[in-house]
């Protein structure tokens, strides 16, 4: 299985060379989650934790967890668009729902540069579609 995001400092490349390396066990911690890899790639647990000091992450997790259907019919129509990341940038996360803001992050995340989560910048490309299609 693959993770649904790019995130900076992902263990994406380095995934098969740690897998093997870590040893059995019944309960598993991925203690910077970002995209969470490590936890896609490697066989299941019995128990598995996702930890992660940025709110917006654990919650996109836990809406795309709990709240799969609503969270892709939020995103199936929307825009991208400079202005659209502008004012997502530009949103308060705390005054939005759980799904919103969710899509939000998961919005800045696709549209913008390399998975920046600090000051994003839009990406843009003009030969190619954009990185955030869902179909």
């Amino acid at each position: 299985m693959k993770s649904f995001l790019s995130y900076l400092g992902g263990k994406s490349l380095l995934a098969n060379k740690i897998i093997p390396k870590i040893p059995e066990h019944v309960c598993y911690c991925e203690v910077f989650a970002g995209a969470a890899w490590m936890l896609f790639k490697k066989e299941e647990s019995q128990v598995e934790i996702i930890n992660d000091i940025n709110t917006d992450l654990v919650t996109l997790y836990r809406v795309v967890k709990h709240h799969l259907d609503e969270f892709v019919r939020y995103l199936k129509w929307i825009l991208v668009a400079r202005d659209e990341f502008a004012r997502f940038k530009i949103e308060a996360p705390d005054a939005l729902t759980d799904i919103q803001r969710a899509v939000r992050f998961y919005y800045l995340l696709r549209s913008g540069y390399g998975g920046k989560v600090k000051n994003p910048t839009i990406n843009i490309n003009t030969t190619r579609r954009s990185g955030f299609n869902l179909l």
